[in-house]
């Protein structure tokens, strides 16, 4: 064979060389690997925690609002507003280890004056935190769709409702996206304890919020 033919076999044999080597070579498949799906794996183990963060939050507004129902509705009759900021903070209490300083609590005395369901706010508090939040007057006075089994004639009760902000580690974007950035949580509970104001409109006893909405019957449910 010429001296130019072997030169020009010489870097052809070595290119085929470089390619074998080149295929059968593993150093450093698992760091491509790894590169490769380590977008993936940051994204479940975030998501998870947002969503586990999320269900523990939720979790707490619905226990806080409980608790604040039950507080309200042992009252034994009247509830002055310093009472009602009292029980407001205990309700914050159980949302720790969350931040409830900026949860709004609202609470409502309905009464029911048919079988329909027909039904109305006698009295109201409302205590917003440290948000800010103006005490709302139209829609505080505006009762809720009356549980079946509170469609009685006389029927006393109390709805409470707690919304606060959720405050995701990662996905705040997403959580203003699917509007999950709010939790709100409404309870209706039956009145523990209360008082009976005239037996001649119920039998039934009831509390009274700081803001009446009709001084009739000393600020509890009027007869109509």
């Amino acid at each position: 064979m010429s001296e130019r033919a072997c030169g020009a076999a010489g870097p052809t044999a070595r290119g085929r060389g470089v390619l074998a080597r080149f295929g059968r070579a593993r150093d450093g498949l698992a760091a491509v690997e790894f590169a490769m799906v380590l977008p993936l794996l940051l994204l479940l183990y975030l998501g998870t925690t947002d969503v586990a963060g999320y269900v523990s939050n939720f979790r707490k507004v619905t226990l806080a609002a409980r608790t604040v129902a039950d507080l309200v509705s042992r009252e034994a009759g009247d509830i002055p507003s310093a009472q009602f900021a009292t029980i407001a903070r205990a309700g914050r209490a159980v949302l720790a280890p969350f931040d409830g300083a900026g949860a709004r609590i609202s609470a409502k005395a309905i009464g029911v004056y048919d079988t329909g369901g027909t039904a109305r706010v006698c009295s109201y508090a409302v205590d917003a935190g440290n948000a800010g939040v103006a005490q709302p007057t139209g829609p505080t006075t505006v009762p809720p769709p009356v549980p079946d089994a509170f469609k009685t004639v006389g029927a006393r009760y109390v709805v409470v409702e707690l919304t606060m902000t959720y405050k995701p580690l990662f996905g705040a974007t997403l959580a203003n996206r699917f509007n999950l950035s709010t939790m709100t949580e409404t309870v209706v509970w039956p009145v523990r304890n209360g008082k009976v104001y005239n037996v001649a409109v119920t039998a039934s006893p009831e509390v009274v919020l700081p803001t009446v909405t009709d001084t009739r019957n000393g600020g509890a449910c009027p007869a109509s």
